[in-house]
């Protein structure tokens, strides 16, 4: 099954009007799909009981899936295969090294968020995917990602391959050039997307997400006992203790609403 996107989407340089027409139709689209299968909540969807009662993380995915296969070739040459890596939880970015502006920054903010963690980031694996393999050696490849952290790991393969990964996670990616002209741009989605301990698709993050936004997911999966996945049980309580809850008028909601539901009436959280 495909994931779908909510419409995050970055242009290298302004397009056309037809184009970028194209781009909001396909942006649009993206949305009411990933509405459908309830990859977004709504303020209506907070409402509907203790099953979205944790919705309220900027990014999360609900309804919870295993993540989609991720079976390509690090930049040294090693095969990488995402189900392998159920002990690590891992950030999968789409991009490629001569991407003028947003590869560059989400890959710094993951670096910022793993220095901030200390020893806690030793269980987060960052890989990026180029979605320009012609032109993206390996070597290109390594040295891009190296300069933000050496830890993180650049995944290429065949045309293929790299289409398949795509298309599972719903990735948009299309390369614009001047007419005539041997120079070219990819237009591509920008999402950040996070894979827990247990292999499952936990939050998507809009490309922008701040460092503060994705620490706050991260966080949370962090506690999580290894290849468990979440529990209400204990991840609500954890919510409270670090403060999660009161991050905004509606968390704070949230978390009262699901607390009342657990606890007997009349009982504070």
């Amino acid at each position: 099954m495909a994931w779908r996107q909510t419409g995050s989407f970055v242009s290298c340089h302004e397009v056309g009007n037809e184009a970028m027409k194209r781009l909001r139709g396909a942006a649009a689209l993206a949305l009411l799909v990933a509405l459908a299968w309830g990859k977004t909540a709504t303020a209506q969807s907070l409402m509907n009981g203790e099953s979205q009662a944790l919705a309220f993380a900027p990014g999360m995915v609900e309804p919870l899936r295993t993540a989609p296969e991720v079976a390509l070739t690090t930049a040294e040459g090693a095969e990488f295969r995402l189900s392998q890596h159920r002990d690590e939880i891992v950030v999968i970015v789409f991009g490629y090294t001569r991407c003028p502006d947003v590869c560059a920054m989400t890959l710094a903010r993951l670096a910022q968020l793993r220095a901030q963690l200390g020893t806690a980031a030793e269980v987060i694996r960052v890989v990026f995917v180029t979605l320009d393999p012609e032109r993206d050696t390996a070597a290109s490849l390594r040295a891009y990602i190296r300069a933000f952290d050496p830890t993180f790991v650049g995944l290429t393969g065949t045309p293929k391959a790299l289409a398949q990964v795509r298309d599972a996670y719903g990735v948009v990616a299309g390369r614009r050039a001047a007419p005539g002209s041997p120079r070219y741009l990819v237009d591509h989605s920008t999402f950040v997307f996070v894979v827990d301990r247990a292999g499952q698709l936990r939050f998507m993050f809009a490309g922008g997400a701040s460092v503060e936004d994705m620490s706050h997911g991260i966080a949370i999966l962090l506690h999580e006992q290894p290849q468990s996945g979440p529990s209400r049980s204990t991840v609500l309580p954890l919510l409270w203790q670090t403060g999660e809850c009161a991050t905004s008028l509606r968390a704070l909601f949230i978390c009262s609403r699901a607390s009342s539901r657990r606890a007997p009436q009349g009982a504070r959280p």
